[in-house]
Formats: structure tokens, C-alpha cells, sequence
């Protein structure tokens, strides 16, 4: 394990973000499981990729890493739309978000 510190972490941090998800419902829930998978693919990416992104494998790794992040932002958008401008339809809300 080339990063024994952060693995641990992330995995403990992907375990709590699942469980947290589970119990959750709507866009909480998808904020924590798209944090959760952060997590378990940052533990992954850390423990078996020393080189970083520096290899095709671990670039090919580390972009689950980005792409649950990237959910967690969308999902983020639209809750803050739907706080911020509650009278906006659902579509347009999704429609803004998925730009």
C-alpha cells in the first residue's frame, strides 16, 4: 500500500458516505453516495498507483474520482436552484445542471 494514511481514510470516509446515503433520501442521498464514491475510488487510486496519474491505468483510475465529484457538484446545483428559485420548473432545473 503505497499510501497507507489516505487509504484508510478514504475508505473510512467512503463507508460512513455510503451508510449516510443509505439512510438518506433525494438529493442527499446522491451527495453522499457520489462522495462515498470519491472516497472508495480515491482509496484505490492511492493504495495502488504510486506514479499517479503519470500511467494510463492510474489516469484511468483516478477519473471515477472526478466523475463522482462532478455528481456531487450537479447535485449541489440543483438543490441550491431549487432553494434559491423555488417557482423554476424541475426541468429547467435538471436542464441547468446537466450543462
Amino acid at each position: 500500500m503505497h499510501e497507507p494514511a489516505v487509504v484508510l481514510t478514504d475508505l473510512a470516509l467512503a463507508i460512513l458516505g455510503a451508510v449516510l446515503a443509505w439512510r438518506l433520501r433525494g438529493p442527499g442521498a446522491v451527495i453522499m453516495g457520489g462522495l462515498a464514491s470519491a472516497a472508495f475510488w480515491g482509496a484505490i487510486f492511492h493504495a495502488f498507483f504510486p506514479d499517479r496519474t503519470a500511467t494510463p491505468l492510474g489516469f484511468v483510475v483516478w477519473l471515477p474520482v472526478a466523475l463522482s465529484i462532478l455528481v456531487v457538484a450537479a447535485a449541489l446545483l440543483t438543490l441550491a436552484l431549487s432553494l434559491l428559485a423555488p417557482r423554476m420548473s424541475i426541468s429547467l432545473r435538471r436542464s441547468i445542471s446537466s450543462l
